[in-house]
């Protein structure tokens, strides 16, 4: 019987080895799914006016409010993901002009993000950023002020760009801290007893939010 060489042994080893690279994960390449919510304060700035009860001047200011979010998306590597994100922002509306009416302004984003993340081998710490576009449903709410009473909503245009910092608790679960400016483009509605539209400029939102990550 032949004895095999060591030159003979070394190669068996290393085509063993080879066989044996594609189950191996390649840094860098991880895909899947993933869910991903938010939950946190909405400062929005002061929107304008365009028409409202016979005017068109003036500015609406926001009380501080709050948002949450939740999207749902697919990491094609460990860097690059694609999601789709819903959710609703609410404001209190302190004043509309020199008018305090018992009337609220809020939304609801249908948004599709590019995700961009640094997330390295042997390092918890995961930085983001992102940027998505879609649309948003406005919805104006008021309640027996001013005359009037009732409530209609107004899909826009909007977008947001968004960044923060995640902790990887273990493999599949990362949680921490982030922020997202969100812009939509002026709405318009019809409440019962108005003479005639109202329409608001358009809306911007920083929003801070705790955040949850989880792989599948």
């Amino acid at each position: 019987m032949r004895i095999p060489t060591t030159t003979s042994i070394r190669s068996l080893a290393l085509l063993a080895g080879l066989l044996a690279l594609p189950s191996l994960p390649a840094p860098g390449q991880e895909s899947g799914f993933y869910f991903n919510a938010g939950i946190g304060p909405a400062i929005a700035e002061d929107v304008g006016v365009s028409e409202f009860l016979g005017s068109s001047s003036g500015k609406v200011r926001l009380d501080p409010g709050f948002h949450f979010t939740a999207a749902g998306g697919y990491h094609f590597t460990r860097w690059l993901a694609v999601e789709m994100e819903t959710g609703y922002i609410g404001n209190n509306i302190d004043r509309i002009g020199s008018s305090s009416p018992d009337a609220f302004l809020s939304h609801v984003p249908f948004l599709a993000n590019v995700v961009l993340r640094y997330d390295a081998d042997n390092f918890r710490l995961v930085p983001y950023a992102s940027a998505g576009a879609g649309g948003d449903s406005s919805i104006f709410f008021i309640n027996d002020s001013l005359g009037l009473d009732g409530s209609d909503a107004d899909v826009v245009f909007a977008f947001q760009v968004s960044a923060g910092l995640l902790y990887k608790i273990n493999e599949t679960m990362s949680a921490g801290l982030g922020y997202k400016y969100y812009y939509a483009d002026a709405p318009s509605w019809d409440v019962q007893n108005s003479a005639g539209r109202i329409r608001f400029g358009v809306s911007r939102v920083h929003l801070i939010a705790a955040v949850f990550n989880m792989k599948f």
